[in-house]
């Protein structure tokens, strides 16, 4: 598999995980909006990322990356929140932010300095991004 497929997976999957998480709740017509709206601007983003960096692999390495980060920001803000030792420091807004982007700018320089490691990690990728994905629809 070398065409980057995962960045379209990662579109898709939190819209799907949230259904599964609240199937009892919500029936699946309900998150077909949201599922278009994600999937559009993942695509939106994606197609910038590729005008931007000119290498389709590379902007799917970095598309992954931010839309990881961008999606589990939450999670983690509310993860540091439970941790009475360290969530009353670091669940802060004014600290993790400039964190996300510290992590996404250092992945993004490695990933662009890195032609061969986009090639590899492209398959890899698209695997984690196919088991991500069957994970809610199971």
């Amino acid at each position: 598999m070398k065409r980057a497929i995962h960045p379209l997976l990662l579109a898709i999957y939190p819209v799907l995980a949230l259904l599964a998480f609240n199937i009892t709740e919500a029936k699946p017509a309900d998150a077909l909006r949201a599922l278009l709206v994600s999937l559009a601007s993942g695509i939106v983003l994606f197609i910038v990322l590729k005008l931007v960096l000119r290498n389709t692999q590379r902007a799917a390495l970095v598309f992954s990356t931010l839309w990881v980060l961008f999606f589990s920001y939450g999670h983690v803000y509310d993860s540091l929140g439970q941790i009475r030792s360290l969530g009353s420091q670091f669940a802060r807004h004014r600290f993790l932010i400039p964190a996300w982007v510290a992590v996404f700018l250092a992945a993004s320089a490695i990933m662009a300095r890195k032609r061969a490691s986009a090639r590899s990690m492209t398959p890899v990728l698209n695997v984690m991004g196919l088991a991500a994905l069957l994970m809610p629809i199971l």
